[in-house]
């Protein structure tokens, strides 16, 4: 997204009249930590064609997460450190303790002629990210408040094909698959009263990113080590949250949240690093990458 464009929507917001009342419930504290733990479940699937075309077959490999459960912390951080607007920072982690993941080959078009499966442990891994964001109060009265903000994610997740108890023909399997997403996001963000001590919360949020990826393949002995092969694409991020927190006194609330996630690419390349040294080149057809978390914490504000 064109830094023009992200300068033209602050100097919009800065000139934007909203008359926040004097007595709002929503008057910003000047800082505010957060404390959240829970539970994250998400799936990842990719697929590569037979060349740069898309062809011979449109559909050549494909690895599919499914069900990947996680333990997540995240410690979420706001200061109000000018008049409405405010810097916000997350930092995320989710420790994969359980997940499935199935590869396939095929040797005709449409998942047609599959000449290999298996389907294998996926239980180690993470999910972790860091966001920084600078957030602009639009309006903020006595039931409702709207905030605008622009961003960055940096988003790094590690994938498992480990050994599985029950497929004992691939006994020394521990192979990986790492991820980064980065790029801008922006987002709104809605807040209503409901009474004096509860307040709903939902965050849209749109990233446009970029995917890089690395893989080592344990067990291929023509793969290079740990670099076997690599992908690059373009795509984009879409995320709702949904929050409640429950004021304890003043400067204390309970926060309980969920949060659904969904992110697709584009055309991209599959790049293999073989230790012929020669890179052959083919068609990362599409990454998806969805789920969603649940979790509760506490918040702070001084």
């Amino acid at each position: 997204m064109p830094i023009k464009f992200i300068l033209s929507v602050l100097f919009v917001l800065w000139h934007c009249q909203s008359q926040a009342q004097s007595d709002s419930i929503f008057q910003q504290k000047h800082f505010r930590l957060s404390l959240l733990s829970g539970i994250q479940s998400e799936n990842l699937h990719w697929s590569i064609a037979g060349n740069l075309n898309g062809e011979n077959p449109n559909i050549y490999s494909e690895l599919i997460w499914k069900d990947i459960i996680g333990i997540t912390s995240n410690l979420d951080f706001e200061w109000n450190f000018w008049h409405k607007f405010s810097f916000y920072a997350s930092l995320f982690n989710s420790q994969t303790v359980s997940g499935k993941v199935s590869d396939s080959d095929y040797s005709g078009n449409n998942h047609t002629n599959r000449t290999f499966y298996t389907y294998v442990d996926a239980n180690k891994g993470y999910n972790r990210s860091f966001i920084p964001e600078l957030r602009y109060c639009i309006y903020s009265g006595k039931i409702f408040q709207f905030n605008f903000a622009v961003g960055y994610i940096f988003q790094k997740q590690r994938l498992y094909l480990l050994h599985d108890e029950e497929n004992p023909l691939i006994p020394d399997l521990n192979s990986n698959y790492s991820i980064l997403w980065k790029g801008i996001r922006i987002g709104t963000y809605f807040r209503i009263r409901l009474s004096p001590r509860i307040k709903l919360g939902y965050i849209f949020r749109y990233n446009q990113l970029d995917y890089s990826a690395n893989a080592n393949w344990n067990l291929i002995t023509d793969f290079k080590h740990p670099d076997s092969f690599s992908h690059t694409a373009n795509g984009y991020k879409l995320s709702n949250s949904f929050g409640v927190d429950y004021l304890l006194y003043s400067k204390l609330q309970i926060t309980l949240a969920s949060s659904y996630f969904y992110a697709h690419t584009g055309y991209g390349i599959d790049e293999l690093h073989l230790t012929s040294g020669e890179n052959p080149q083919t068609r990362l057809n599409e990454v998806i990458n969805f789920g969603y978390n649940l979790s509760i914490g506490i918040g702070y504000s001084f």
